[in-house]
């Protein structure tokens, strides 16, 4: 291959095959050629963000930012970098930068939401979770997430409804069975809570024995 952007295309091939370590290899090349492609460094983090080698794909994804800081998906994807080093106020900032450059991306409300949600700041992730639901009602996690924030900040028996539709619209929802269960409960329907905790089980949740006794 003579070019960077031969390389990117072969990288990009090897991505769709889940070759990650072929496409780490393709873009160095392909940057080795071109040190400013910023896709080349993006696409280099998230093969690297795929093989779990977070502290590297940090350094590609902020490279990525260096070269381009106008780039709404470096600035998303060093989000959720930063969110798997449990730095969640540090990807509330980033996926803030990119909802900035970038009014309507879906997937930075929804991951902005889970770190505010670790930082136990429920009122806002229910704001973002509800903004992702606006702008894609179809979000079947965006209604669970939003249930479970509503679960710890108000309790259960309020969560009823978004994890009804989290289910209706991702019939396999295992976590949204799981969780619905606890609203069954609050609501003195342990029948209810129970085929739904029996539900989550069968589709591979982690349901205590003690827990699904206790609906019996």
């Amino acid at each position: 291959m003579n070019s960077a952007s031969d390389w990117f295309k072969s990288a990009t091939k090897k991505f769709e095959c889940g070759d990650y370590q072929g496409v780490i290899s393709d873009l160095t090349e392909a940057i080795g050629l071109k040190p400013d492609y910023v896709d080349a460094y993006i696409s280099r983090g998230l093969a690297r963000y795929e093989l779990g080698d977070y502290e590297f794909a940090l350094i590609d994804l902020s490279k990525a930012i260096e070269l381009k800081p106008d780039n709404a998906e470096a600035y998303f994807w060093r989000g959720n970098v930063k969110g798997r080093f449990s730095d969640f106020k540090g990807a509330i900032k980033d996926n803030t930068k990119a909802i900035d450059l970038k009014s309507d991306y879906v997937g930075a409300y929804f991951n902005r939401g889970l770190s505010k949600s670790r930082l136990k700041n429920y009122h806002e992730a229910i704001s973002d979770f509800t903004k992702v639901i606006q702008l894609k009602p179809e979000h079947a996690e965006a209604y669970c997430q939003r249930g479970i924030a509503t679960t710890l900040l108000k309790g259960a028996w309020f969560a009823i409804g978004d994890l009804n539709k989290a289910i209706e619209l991702k019939p396999q929802y295992a976590e949204a069975y799981y969780m619905r269960g606890f609203s069954q409960i609050a609501i003195s329907e342990r029948k209810k809570a129970l085929i739904d905790f029996l539900n989550a089980k069968e589709l591979g949740f982690n349901v205590d024995q003690e827990l699904l006794d206790k609906c019996r």
